[in-house]
């Protein structure tokens, strides 16, 4: 088949079992069509699937018709899905997948999604894969070699002291404050000589603006000559752009250039006859500071006609071929960009002033992009009470600014599309203290949810720090307005425009459940001109007292828990029921705590109390996963988990329960699943202050254990090196594997045996290498339910001798 043809071209080959595919269409908005029938070596394999593997398999290659035409050195691999749903529980050989890709946010978004519907040849849809995601990679990524011996493959967990932080957002000044400490600085930095010429460069950056948009207009075919009559209908604009159309129009109206009469546009006045070069040279003599304004401007407004007819990507003119570098200096270095960052560097740091020692802020940063903004908050953050994370929708942004921010050890980097549920892409709820949006937020679809996504990631008390421009300025339009995300604003908050007032954003913070709220001003009215730009803040409502579930037996420690809870004045049950979950915002599993001692344990006994700890925690998990506002959830042992520390374990019997959460954290991210095991040599008292402190705290870690009066987390690191085991070969003679004594893989040996002559329909085989399969490692360890006689499951190597009946295979190559 040709699509495979294709496929093979960009070095990607498929076995004939797996080409499935007999039709395929596509259309031209990213979806595809195709008929898919299992091959007929395998059609007797279809008994025990549902969907057989090779057919799901080939319904997700039809997402490749969909990216032929990308870039022939990049190819992607899923990441991770949404959804899927399976509504008909028959096996099938001959299906249809209907594969359709969603629209990219933005031309800078690298990952795909795409959604699949699975159906039976009569048309019934029998299964739905939503939000497939889709990476890409390079071949040299894909492909790339590594001299590494196996000993660089080998990792182990290790156990590490760490201090644990609690919340900090409740030791913040309220926005009000902040601003009255900020107002004299604003206005000191206002009146400044180069702020004061900036301020004279704007309106004549617009005007130069206006003879940009004359010249792309004048491109597509319309004459500015006067009283000349224009119709929108004679220009070939794309649709994505007939926004950005109308706007153009719209200042070209409010200059006095044109008249807008019915459908029609009547040119009333036209440019005067200096020339776009000559006004530009003119502004650079008479503002030497504004060269990258000038700059970029020319760069993509001198392509808007291109642009408006979907001949040019807008993208390449901002970032060409990648390089942020003119972008940056513009949000960084422009007079407007510094004055507005160190405010907000300011800002930030006046809300910090009163944080203690011994708390640890979580600073997040939304659309970091170019890293602008970035450059001014790091140098006065510490770095010993400081977790920054950088966050983009592009990983572009992100890997140029590993590179530039790479001497601050204290940040993280992280994809965040803030227009999407940031519980779903990893996030959790309530997790910074100080979210930071430079200039980003406006360009999104819809402010209500936006907002109410970034009020999701405050912690209670948490501050929101919003930089936006919240005036127009016709020259950043021909700028960033060419992209799409400036306009695909569908909400109620704006009409025909993509920004809004500083008063706009401070109601809608209100209206959006942000406590207290306050814009920096500058102290006099003059200063309003250059207030394009406006700092808004808003802090969150302090949290109302938690419910918390204990779930467990009536024995004294849960019995103590319960009252420390409620004495802080929270509410607090102990029960050993499953219902009513909703109510609570914490759930904490202590039902395993009771495990016998391990002098006294048997096989029996162990293997009661993981299936019974086990069920309890899966019903539960089970329980809260369609929860619409899930809790917490805490599974808590005692003793269950070495950290190399003890001689033995007491809660053995628990250690179950650890693999089960790791489970939940993979599966159940909105639980926040952590595992916490108690020391039994600790006081009852400090063991509930201590595992509290870490339900509580500002820190991710899912797998605490309390040692010693500390806490120790778990690290995987890469394994030390070690010299390899080898077994002795005899020599001259045929060996197989066997073990002395089953229980340990160290027993492992090569014993000399006697070759067998193979008999009929039997080859023999020289091995050259063997694999070593899970139940090889079971039966090593003396793990099977029953016995077997050798070691071994697959191989490869040369057939040296063959039984009668055996024709084909006497020089060959087995596998």
């Amino acid at each position: 088949m040709e699509y495979y043809q294709k496929l093979a071209q960009r070095g990607v080959h498929l076995d004939t079992n797996f080409q499935a595919i007999k039709k395929l269409w596509k259309n031209k908005s990213e979806e595809s069509l195709a008929e898919i029938s299992l091959p007929e070596k395998i059609l007797s394999q279809t008994n025990p699937y549902t969907i057989h593997p090779v057919l799901l398999d080939a319904c997700f290659q039809g997402i490749g018709i969909t990216l032929l035409e990308e870039d022939q050195n990049i190819t992607y691999l899923p990441i991770g899905l949404d959804k899927f749903t399976l509504y008909e529980n028959t096996s099938h050989t001959h299906l249809w997948s209907h594969v359709k890709l969603r629209s990219r946010k933005s031309s800078i978004q690298h990952t795909l999604i795409a959604d699949v519907e699975i159906i039976e040849p009569q048309g019934t849809i029998i299964a739905t894969v939503e939000g497939i995601q889709l990476s890409p990679v390079s071949p040299e990524t894909l492909f790339a070699s590594s001299q590494n011996t196996y000993t660089d493959w080998l990792y182990g967990i290790e156990w590490r002291q760490k201090q644990i932080f609690t919340a900090s957002s409740e030791h913040f000044l309220t926005p009000q404050k902040i601003s009255d400490r900020l107002t004299p600085r604003f206005t000191e930095l206002v009146n400044k000589t180069e702020i004061t010429y900036y301020q004279q460069l704007l309106p004549k950056l617009d005007h130069l603006s206006l003879k940009y948009i004359i010249q792309a207009f004048q491109g597509m075919g319309w004459k500015f000559t006067e009283n000349q009559s224009l119709s929108k209908q004679s220009l070939t604009i794309a649709k994505k752009y007939q926004r950005l159309t109308d706007y153009l129009l719209k200042n070209l109206t409010e200059a006095g250039i044109l008249n807008k009469i019915d459908d029609h546009w009547q040119v009333i006045k036209t440019s005067n006859s200096a020339t776009i070069e000559r006004q530009k040279q003119e502004l650079l003599k008479e503002y030497p500071f504004a060269e990258i304004e000038l700059t970029l401007l020319h760069r993509c407004a001198s392509q808007l006609a291109q642009v408006l007819q979907g001949k040019c990507d807008p993208v390449q003119l901002l970032f060409p071929q990648g390089d942020l570098s003119t972008a940056t200096q513009l949000y960084q270095d422009s007079p407007g960009a510094k004055m507005m960052n160190t405010l907000v560097q300011e800002t930030l740091s006046v809300a910090l002033e009163t944080l203690p020692q011994g708390k640890k802020v979580r600073i997040l940063e939304i659309g970091a992009g170019t890293g602008g903004t970035t450059a001014y908050l790091l140098p006065y953050l510490n770095s010993a009470q400081t977790e920054y994370c950088f966050s983009d929708i592009s990983p572009i942004f992100s890997e140029k600014a590993k590179q530039k921010f790479s001497d601050y050890s204290f940040i993280s980097y992280q994809t965040l599309d803030i227009e999407q549920d940031p519980q779903k892409q990893g996030f959790s709820a309530e997790s910074y203290d100080i979210i930071v949006a430079a200039n980003v937020l406006h360009a999104t679809e819809n402010l209500e949810e936006t907002i109410n996504h970034v009020h999701q990631l405050l912690a209670p008390k948490g501050m929101l720090l919003l930089l936006e421009n919240t005036s127009a300025l016709l020259w950043l339009d021909l700028i960033f307005g060419l992209t799409e995300g400036w306009w695909r604003f569908n909400d109620e908050v704006r009409n025909d425009y993509p920004l809004i007032s500083a008063q706009k954003w401070q109601k809608l913070l209100i209206d959006r459940e942000f406590e207290h709220t306050a814009i920096l001003k500058p102290e006099q009215k003059q200063g309003e001109t250059v207030s394009q730009q406006s700092i808004i803040l808003g802090q969150k409502k302090a949290s109302a007292p938690k419910n918390w579930l204990i779930l467990g037996d009536k024995d004294v420690f849960a019995e103590n828990l319960v009252n420390y809870l409620q004495e802080k004045g929270q509410y607090a049950i102990l029960s050993q029921e499953i219902d009513n979950l909703d109510e609570f915002q914490h759930i904490i599993y202590l039902g395993s705590l009771d495990s016998p001692e391990p002098s006294n344990l048997t096989t029996q006994d162990l293997e009661t109390a993981s299936e019974i700890g086990c069920t309890n925690v899966l019903t539960l998990v089970q329980t809260l996963a369609n929860s619409s506002t899930p809790p917490t959830l805490s599974i808590v042992t005692r003793g269950a988990v070495s950290t190399e520390t003890e001689d033995i374990l007491p809660g053995l019997t628990e250690a179950s329960l650890w693999g089960i959460g790791k489970v939940i954290n993979l599966e159940h991210t909105q639980l926040n699943c952590r595992c916490i095991d108690l020391d039994t040599k600790i006081a009852p008292e400090k063991q509930i202050q201590a595992l509290l402190s870490v339900i509580e705290s500002t820190e991710k870690e899912t797998q605490v254990a309390l040692r010693d009066d500390q806490l120790q987390v778990s690290r995987l690191v890469r394994h030390g090196k070690i010299e390899p085991y080898k077994l002795e070969i005899p020599q001259n003679e045929a060996f197989k594997l066997d073990i002395s004594q089953k229980g340990t893989l160290s027993n492992l040996e090569l014993v000399p045996t006697s070759r067998i002559s193979p008999e009929q329909g039997e080859v023999e085989i020289k091995v050259g290498a063997t694999g070593l399969n899970f139940i090889d490692v079971l039966d090593g360890l003396g793990l099977l339910p029953f016995e077997r006689e050798w070691f071994g499951v697959e191989c490869v190597g040369e057939v040296v001798r063959v039984g009668e009946g055996v024709n084909e295979l006497k020089k060959a190559i087995a596998f």
